[in-house]
């Protein structure tokens, strides 16, 4: 299991650290051995990119959406009102059980005389990258604009989870319609049609001999269908299962579009993620280290060492397009940024292109995908629709 916790380092500040343990007491030991104090927790496998888009540090843990409940209390704390009572008011005005609970822990840890940020941590409902930002606004007294700066980055987020999934969509639908009919050929019509065209004895291509003897055997032995059927589900639950406790993360890159568009997409959270915690006051070296969990493999390794160089002094440009995580033009935008100062700024312009590149991506994938996927369907149904008809056209051809 992998158990990611805050911790705060005297040397290095507080920064986010992963541990492959068995469990959350011995992370946690692990990490007061290295003299780091343990701030918050989560655990969790790792995450894959697509369709798991999912699965970010960002996300809303369970039925809690803390990017409105962020927008909400930024706002009322913008109009004047103060942190406790703001709770209260948030609390008072409903929303789903979780929302309630939660809310309820918070207000109790501001009454007892914690921060806002240790209020959220010790919930353990609230992502590392939030808890960070809120650490460092309350220093800089920055905490309204850091609450709707993190409520528009996870709209951000969401629309792009959201395009990314409805590009998915339709090729899924198709590619599942088109097998059901593909299977329901060759498990209920072909094994029905193998025995009416053995009474006719008429001779057949060899393609077709196969075909008919598939629906013979179909038709002898039933419980095959269902043991095919049955092997179909089990493999369908089993790359989801995959797919959801991250094992896409060694193959899913490697895939000629899928990969490119993957690595678009985990780059475009990086660095919209970096910008928010820089823009609320969190040192770039540890902005980027705390999002690397947003990368997989050697991306993040890559990422880390990145890091550790910006820590002995290297530029940001130069770090990043070492790492393979900046091409010619954002490592130039980076250059930009180092001259001006406008940092935060910059990460977020970086993290909108890499979006509008990920949706132009994903615009024309689905122009090639879609028909692609229809003519092959459409080819393998025809093909099996022919095998069986033409000892029937032969057959014709013979009576006359």
């Amino acid at each position: 299991m992998r158990i990611e916790l805050v911790v705060r380092s005297r040397s290095d500040g507080m920064m986010v650290r992963s541990f492959d343990v068995a469990d959350l007491a011995t992370a946690q030991a692990r990490a007061a051995a290295e003299g780091l104090e343990v701030l918050s927790a989560s655990a969790g496998a790792s995450r894959a990119a697509a369709g798991s888009v999912a699965a970010a540090p960002t996300r809303a843990r369970g039925d809690l959406d803390h990017g409105s409940l962020a927008d909400e209390l930024g706002t009322l704390l913008g109009a004047g009102l103060g942190v406790l009572e703001a709770v209260d008011a948030l609390q008072a005005g409903g929303g789903s059980a979780a929302r309630r609970h939660v809310l309820a822990a918070v207000g109790t840890a501001l009454k007892e005389g914690r921060t806002l940020s240790d209020a959220f941590a010790a919930t353990g409902r609230f992502p590392p990258l939030f808890i960070a930002a809120m650490r460092a606004s309350e220093r800089t007294g920055d905490l309204v604009a850091t609450l709707q700066r993190h409520a528009e980055h996870e709209r951000r987020m969401q629309r792009l989870r959201s395009r990314v999934a409805g590009a998915a969509t339709y090729p899924l639908i198709l590619l599942g319609v088109g097998s059901a009919v593909v299977l329901f050929l060759l498990g209920f019509v072909v094994p029905r049609f193998a025995g009416l065209v053995e009474t006719t004895r008429a001779e057949m291509p060899l393609a077709s001999r196969w075909l008919m003897q598939w629906g013979k055997a179909m038709a002898e032995h039933p419980e095959a269908l269902v043991l095919v059927l049955g092997a179909l589900v089990a493999g369908a639950v089993a790359l989801v299962w995959h797919l959801r406790s991250g094992g896409a993360e060694r193959w899913l890159p490697r895939l000629p579009v899928v990969g490119a568009l993957t690595r678009l997409y985990r780059h475009s959270q990086v660095y919209r993620t970096a910008g928010v915690l820089v823009r609320g006051g969190v040192p770039a070296p540890q902005a980027l280290q705390q999002a690397a969990p947003l990368l997989a493999g050697r991306e993040r390794q890559a990422l880390l060492a990145a890091v550790a160089r910006l820590r002995e002094g290297q530029a940001i440009s130069d770090a990043l397009s070492e790492a393979g995580l900046a091409d010619p033009v954002v490592q130039r935008m980076l250059v930009v940024a180092e001259r001006t100062g406008a940092l935060p700024e910059m990460l977020e312009r970086i993290a909108t292109r890499q979006e509008a590149r990920l949706e132009a991506g994903l615009d024309i994938a689905s122009r090639w995908i879609e028909p692609v996927l229809m003519i092959g369907i459409g080819l393998v149904i025809g093909a099996i629709v022919v095998l069986m008809y033409l000892p029937i056209f032969d057959l014709a051809a013979q009576l006359q």
